[in-house]
């Protein structure tokens, strides 16, 4: 008997990206339902706001990406350099067939995980612009923000590997 492949991305990725979505989210709506209550209407309507920048940013998890990562169809593999611009931070997918797609990432501090690039990741979902997909590499799965793009991202440029910093004075002032 034989046994089918196990998904790409673990079940356990997924509990959590989901747990982290609806508590981010119910954490929100719970505090502008206490506001309100309150009689707090002027912070209620800005924790609303923030909700609702928070579902259209791309800070809670969109239902189409957990979509994709239970189908698990197609699967490619590419490469995965970082790119960033000030707060933003995209990976430049390539699968090397001459196209290179953009995934938004939720944060430079993910990117700057992968750096320095290229990395081999495994695209779970179609690798065409427009299209929802889950980036595996290795052991982490990214949730992009946004579809894939076909356009490079105006001023990214490539994501350097932290470096350590020194610490300011090697002596301490404690006696």
């Amino acid at each position: 008997m034989e046994r089918p492949a196990p998904p790409p991305v673990s079940n356990l990725s997924m509990a959590l990206e989901a747990g982290r979505s609806i508590v981010l989210f119910v954490l929100l709506l719970a505090a502008t339902i206490l506001l309100l209550f309150a009689g707090a209407w002027i912070l209620a309507v800005v924790v609303a706001v923030v909700t609702v920048a928070a579902v259209f940013a791309g800070a809670l998890t969109r239902p189409a990406l957990f979509v994709t990562a239970r189908r698990a169809e197609p699967v490619a593999s590419a490469m995965a350099l970082p790119l960033s611009r000030h707060r933003q931070a995209w990976l430049r997918l390539d699968d090397g067939s001459g196209e290179s797609l953009y995934a938004e990432v939720r944060s430079p501090r993910l990117a700057r995980l992968l750096s320095p690039g290229p990395v081999p990741v495994t695209v779970i979902g179609p690798f065409e612009p427009g299209c929802w997909v889950v980036v595996q590499a290795q052991k982490l799965t990214v949730w992009p923000v946004r579809r894939l793009e076909a356009d490079t991202p105006p001023g990214a440029k490539p994501v350097a590997p932290k470096t350590e910093q020194p610490r300011r004075s090697p002596h301490s002032f404690w006696r």
